[in-house]
């Protein structure tokens, strides 16, 4: 076999070599290997270790679906925002330093995440999302989870298409009522100033039967008035919504009882005011096979 000709990258033209990087930085979430084996964004992290110019080619890539499956994911990430408001503050100062003719100092790091972060996906199944320190009722942490919602509230709610675990939903309701009573102060004469989010489609994965986490949202201005916005409402379970019925008669080859899951009669219809798509997600399996091991095998798989 003859040996493979290599072509270095820096002898293409400049459009076709950036084309070729965000290709690589595109995160491979289709990837067989389980997530907790390798990460689906290694590629990207690697290419942004290459130099600054190949990092601010790879960013974009690596925000444009942003995974935090576990606490320790969110954390990392809230850090990184803490880092990148600190750069914005160099940024301000530089750019008035330039206007005053004045030496700027250094700040390759600072990036805008906001405007390339598209979709956002928080928390899993039966795990708690918040970091404990957030959770801890002394003064001082509580002080930290503020700061924390602060940073976290302009990404989170900049993004079109949001996904959600249960378990991540009192987050999500902090960050709502940040957006909304920052909207209150800086648009106190105007009533019909625009919502401070841009989320159309939101997914919410795990099990719930009860309506009182519907509440968290339906009992808050804030939390209607995101309900009443959404035009695409997705259902994710971790365990079939199916019975032993529905898989004997499509193994039979006759027709299957589709009748709507417990959980559905909670969802609060009315509140959805500008709901045009709903869509209810369910394993793909080939029969013969018992609903007890198509329960077992999902709950025990990586979220993916």
């Amino acid at each position: 076999m003859d040996p493979i000709a290599k072509f270095p990258l820096r002898d293409l033209p400049t459009e076709l070599a950036l084309l070729i990087l965000k290709y690589a930085a595109q995160p491979t979430f289709d990837q067989t290997d389980k997530y907790e084996t390798k990460s689906p964004y290694s590629s990207t992290l690697a290419l942004c270790l290459v130099s600054k110019a190949v990092r601010r080619v790879a960013l974009p890539e690596l925000l444009h679906t942003v995974l935090l499956s576990k606490s320790q994911n969110l954390r990392m990430f809230i850090d990184a925002l803490h880092m990148q408001q600190e750069y914005a503050e160099i940024q301000k100062q530089n750019e008035f330093r330039l206007k005053c003719g004045e030496e700027q100092t250094q700040n390759d790091l600072y990036f805008d995440y906001a405007p390339h972060v598209h979709k956002i996906w928080i928390g899993c199944s039966g795990a708690n999302i918040v970091p404990n320190h957030l959770l801890h009722p002394h003064y001082e942490l509580a002080v930290v989870r503020k700061l924390a919602i602060s940073v976290l509230t302009p990404i989170l709610l900049a993004a079109p298409s949001l996904a959600l675990a249960w378990t991540s939903l009192g987050l999500f309701s902090e960050c709502l009522e940040h957006a909304w009573k920052s909207r209150a102060d800086t648009n106190a004469n105007d009533e019909h100033s625009p919502h401070p989010w841009k989320i159309q489609t939101l997914t919410l994965s795990g099990e719930t039967v009860a309506s009182s986490q519907w509440e968290l949202l339906k009992d808050t201005p804030q939390g209607s008035a995101f309900l009443g916005s959404i035009s695409r409402l997705t259902y994710g379970s971790y365990t079939t919504t199916f019975d032993e019925d529905f898989f004997i008669a499509m193994y039979n080859g006759l027709s299957r009882s589709y009748h709507l899951p417990p959980w559905m009669k909670s969802i609060p219809w009315l509140d959805l005011k500008n709901l045009q798509t709903f869509s209810v997600v369910y394993p793909h399996i080939n029969p013969p096979r018992r609903a007890a091991d198509v329960v077992c095998s999902s709950a025990n798989a990586s979220p993916q």
